[in-house]
């Protein structure tokens, strides 16, 4: 019976967790670039339902690693987003609540070599600097 309990709770864990912390601190240490932008838009909120991806478009304001861009370039990124309160499914993926991200005027972006968020990586900021 031991044996059944423990087959029972190993498989069905790995549904409910996120990433361990180290994972995502991996990916921000890793990062090929970390840019502050400001937020002039958000697109994408219409057509979510619980959860989607929303494009987060703005201006570089500050460059705090890399090369690839420089302030005032604009940039779009994809950022996942979700409804408040929203039962979204059980993976990896860290959510923006959808509300915030379009109230926000600043973000911290931590992205790829192909410009994209590094494992999801994107903190909403109050202000700046």
């Amino acid at each position: 019976m031991r044996a059944l309990i423990l087959a029972v709770v190993s498989f069905a864990a790995p549904a409910f967790a996120a990433l361990a912390p180290e994972y995502y601190e991996q990916a921000r240490a890793n990062a090929d670039s970390v840019v502050v932008v400001r937020v002039e838009r958000v697109a994408g909120l219409a057509l979510m339902r619980a959860s989607g991806d929303c494009q987060v478009s703005g201006v570089v304001e500050a460059v705090e690693r890399g090369s690839r861009h420089s302030v005032g370039d604009a940039m779009s990124i994809v950022v996942p987003c979700r409804r408040a309160n929203a039962q979204i499914p059980a993976s990896g993926v860290q959510y923006e609540e959808a509300n915030e991200l379009r109230r926000s005027r600043w973000g911290r972006a931590w992205l790829d070599a192909n410009g994209e968020l590094a494992l999801y990586q994107y903190d909403i900021l109050a202000s700046y600097p």
